[in-house]
């Protein structure tokens, strides 16, 4: 394929082709690259190793309940961040739940002692048997810890953790 060089000036650039030959850049119609892959993971491994990610994850062990009508924490919902400058989380949140009768539930991150990202359900009429709720959290990684805290408006709010399906955290931590 010919390319028409473009520019102005003294950047001109020549009129060339791309081909497969050595130093030519590769041919434009095809996904063709000089580098090959033993060059490319030597690259990548060295760009991980200079940042390195590592991550956590908690998972539910055995159903906590509440019929509170005020915040509480769920037990055995929580995670310590490192304290790693420029250092970042992605923490993601499954809750399988379940309530005994209709109304609100809310459930939030506390990170610190900052509420973060509310996330409701709310049933007009029976029972909301076992749903699974995702939630996600970015932040900055200082050493604090991370907890999921909730209430139920009416009834009793169950969080999943036994069986085939269970609710767990997990973090993604970037450590530059």
């Amino acid at each position: 394929m010919g390319f028409g060089g473009g520019g102005s000036g003294s950047f001109v650039l020549p009129n060339h082709l791309h081909t497969n030959g050595v130093a030519d850049g590769g041919d434009l119609e095809e996904l063709v690259s000089l580098i090959d892959g033993i060059t490319f993971k030597a690259w990548l491994d060295a760009a991980i190793a200079a940042s390195p990610a590592t991550t956590q994850t908690v998972e539910k062990s055995g159903d906590f309940t509440t019929t509170s009508t005020s915040v509480v924490d769920f037990t055995g919902m929580s995670i310590t961040m490192p304290n790693v400058t420029n250092g970042k989380y992605m923490l993601s949140c499954v809750l399988d739940w379940s309530r005994s009768i209709a109304g609100l539930c809310q459930w939030r991150f506390m990170e610190a002692a900052t509420p973060k990202n509310y996330l409701s359900a709310y049933s007009s009429g029976g029972v909301i048997d076992f749903l699974i709720s995702p939630m996600n959290l970015v932040g900055d990684l200082s050493g604090q810890i991370i907890k999921i805290q909730g209430f139920t408006q009416s009834g009793t709010l169950t969080i999943v953790g036994s069986g085939a399906s269970y609710s767990n955290m997990q973090s993604l931590e970037i450590n530059h």
